[in-house]
C-alpha cells in the first residue's frame, strides 16, 4: 500500500504533462495577445483606398472596418464638404473612426469618449496612424453640468456603444440592464468651449439616449458664430424627438438630410 508522500510523487508525475501543455496553452495565448496589440492592424478603406488603420481588439473593431464605407454613407459625404481648414467636435467618438477620417483631411478634431475601453483604443489609433497635431482626446462625457457621474455601461466590450451618462437609458428613452457602472467625468457645453479655446465649425453627436440632456445645455455650442453645420443620431422614437428637432431649429440651424437616424443641420 502507498504511503501519502509516494502517493503525492505519483500524482505529480502523472500531472507533470498536463502541467507542461496547460503552460503551452498560456503561453502561445498570451503571445496572441501582445502580437495584437503591437502589431495586428486593421485597414479602413474608403473609394478603394486605405485611409487609415486601427488596431483590431475584436469583432466590433473589425465591424466597424469592414462596414466603415456602407454604414453611415452620409456621415462620411458630411465630413467631404468640411473647408481645408475647419474644426470637428467629435461628441461620443468611440473608437475614432470619424475622427480620424476627418483627421486625413486636415481637419482638427477635438474627439470626446467616457468609456474608459474605447478611450483607450482612441488613443491607441490616434497614434498608430500619428494624428496626434490633428486630433485631441478628451475622456469626458458632456453633460447639463460639470461633475463626477455614473456611466452606465451596455456592452462592456471594445469599440461597443450604447452607454448613457446619468442613468441607463437607451436612444429610445427605454431603460436598460447596464453590464457594470464606470465613474467618469460629464463636463458642461460652457466649460468644454473654455477647455478647447478654439473655433466649433462643425459637431458631431452620437451619445445613444443623453441627446435632450445635451440639447438642453449647448446654447454656448449652438450658438456659437463660427458653427456651420451640425450632425446628430437621434431615434424617431425618442419620446422627446420632435422637442430635440425643434430646439435645435431655434438656434438657427436648419434640416438638410435625415438618414439611418443621422440628422443633417447647417446654418
Amino acid at each position: 500500500m502507498l504511503g501519502l508522500e509516494q502517493f503525492s510523487h505519483l500524482l505529480m508525475r502523472k500531472l507533470r504533462p498536463a502541467k507542461r501543455l496547460h503552460a503551452a496553452i498560456l503561453a502561445a495565448v498570451g503571445q496572441c495577445w501582445d502580437y495584437r496589440i503591437k502589431g495586428y492592424h486593421l485597414s479602413v478603406r474608403s473609394a478603394g483606398r486605405v485611409v487609415f488603420r486601427i488596431h483590431d481588439f475584436g469583432r466590433m473593431c473589425r465591424f466597424r472596418s469592414d462596414t466603415f464605407e456602407s454604414k453611415e454613407p452620409e456621415t462620411l459625404r458630411w465630413i467631404d464638404g468640411f473647408g481645408r481648414k475647419d474644426s470637428l467636435l467629435d461628441i461620443g467618438a468611440n473608437i475614432g473612426m470619424y475622427s480620424l477620417y476627418a483627421a486625413r483631411r486636415g481637419i482638427r478634431v477635438a474627439a470626446i469618449e467616457p468609456d474608459c475601453l474605447n478611450f483607450a483604443l482612441l488613443v491607441q489609433n490616434i497614434r498608430l496612424n500619428s494624428l496626434d497635431r490633428f486630433i485631441t482626446a478628451y475622456p469626458f462625457a458632456l453633460n447639463s453640468n460639470s461633475g463626477v457621474f455614473p456611466l452606465f455601461v451596455n456592452q462592456g466590450d471594445w469599440g461597443t456603444a450604447g452607454n448613457s451618462l446619468g442613468e441607463p437609458i437607451d436612444q429610445d428613452g427605454n431603460p436598460f440592464q447596464a453590464k457594470y457602472e464606470q465613474t467618469t467625468y460629464g463636463i458642461s457645453c460652457q466649460d468644454l468651449v473654455d477647455l478647447i479655446n478654439a473655433p466649433i465649425n462643425h459637431i458631431k453627436i452620437d451619445v445613444d439616449g443623453n441627446e435632450g440632456l445635451i440639447l438642453n445645455a449647448a446654447s454656448a455650442l449652438l450658438s456659437s458664430p463660427s458653427l456651420k453645420s451640425m450632425l446628430i443620431e437621434l431615434s424617431q422614437n425618442r419620446p422627446d424627438y420632435n422637442q430635440c428637432i425643434q430646439l435645435i431649429k431655434s438656434y438657427g440651424l436648419t434640416l438638410q438630410e435625415v438618414a439611418h437616424s443621422n440628422h443633417i443641420f447647417t446654418k
